[in-house]
């Protein structure tokens, strides 16, 4: 049975999860460490999560659901396959420059051997998601007619590659970036 949490304990340890995670990796973060940067006992991480293995699975799930929530807010389901790739980009962005950290240790973590079944289902499921959204554009012939998962690489790798190089100093993810990138990526799924 987990820990009532009138205090937001379980929530500050999965920030404190997320913030460490981000910054040393999986096999680089503690227990302890967790609880000193939640500001509990290690005693209180092991009342909320059984393991450290656990938390990184309970925070995975949250972080894809909450990825896919956001991108999929306004999401206009009757519009050309263009606009919507277009507000696809844009939440991408968005959720990039507001969540930087868990956009990240989604990306990060996705294929992570310590993912549980639940986790791997709720990967593969909003993964899904995105692939029908390909195929009906493949079935407007707005799409190019390969592989769909070869339009999600399309995507996500100059995608991620930009989130990285930002979150390493290196560019800005500017809105007028972001929108230059996303023709870029446009013209090369488009069919």
């Amino acid at each position: 049975m987990r820990e009532v949490d009138p205090d937001g304990k379980r929530r500050a340890i999965l920030d404190a999860a997320l913030t460490l995670f981000d910054r040393r990796g999986f096999y680089g973060t503690t227990v302890p460490a967790i609880a000193a940067e939640a500001r509990v006992g290690a005693g209180t991480v092991y009342r909320n999560f059984a393991s450290k293995e656990e938390l990184v699975n309970v925070l995975y799930r949250e972080a894809k659901a909450r990825l896919a929530g956001f991108l999929l807010e306004g999401f206009p389901s009757g519009a050309s396959t263009r606009q919507q790739f277009a507000h696809l980009w844009s939440r991408m962005g968005a959720y990039a420059r507001e969540h930087g950290a868990s956009l990240a240790f989604a990306e990060v973590h996705y294929h992570a051997e310590y993912l549980d079944e639940e986790s791997v289902e709720t990967s593969r499921a909003v993964h899904e998601r995105f692939l029908e959204v390909v195929r009906e554009g493949q079935a407007r012939r707005a799409l190019k007619p390969i592989d769909p998962e070869v339009i999600m690489a399309a995507i996500e790798g100059p995608f991620f590659v930009l989130v990285r190089r930002a979150r390493g100093g290196a560019l800005e993810l500017s809105e007028e970036l972001l929108q230059r990138a996303e023709q870029c990526v446009w013209e090369a799924i488009r069919a």
